[in-house]
């Protein structure tokens, strides 16, 4: 028995499907909206930690999955993964913020020269 051939309607519909697909692989859907800033508390510090997305989130290729869930909860706002205590102490072994904040990926967070970039006195 031979099989049946697609007509040519179905074969322009699924040409159409494949080109869409293919000019639309590898690029990144718009985020509807990012979270707002977070903070969290520092004791014993300049001041509190403030995150904020917009700064660490590339708009053109967002990528959520270098951070969570691996270093982070995505469920529960400044909740490290590991489930250790936030601080310069996990920072320093790579950890949590020091995942990157290493001087390779992005500014050292020891050394003491940009603490008032994390830390701002009077935030909430």
């Amino acid at each position: 028995m031979r099989a049946a051939r697609p007509s040519r309607w179905m074969a322009s519909v699924g040409m159409l499907a494949l080109g869409l697909a293919l000019a639309t692989a590898g690029r990144a859907q718009p985020l509807p909206r990012l979270p707002g800033e977070f903070v969290f508390p520092a004791k014993g510090s300049p001041g509190p930690v403030v995150f904020d997305h917009r700064s660490h989130v590339d708009l053109q290729r967002p990528n959520c999955t270098s951070c969570h869930p691996g270093l982070f909860s995505i469920l529960k706002p400044g909740t490290p993964a590991d489930g250790l205590a936030m601080g310069h102490k996990q920072m320093q072994r790579g950890k949590q913020c020091g995942a990157c904040h290493n001087g390779k990926a992005a500014f050292a967070s020891s050394g003491g020269t940009k603490c008032m970039t994390c830390h701002r006195a009077g935030a909430r």
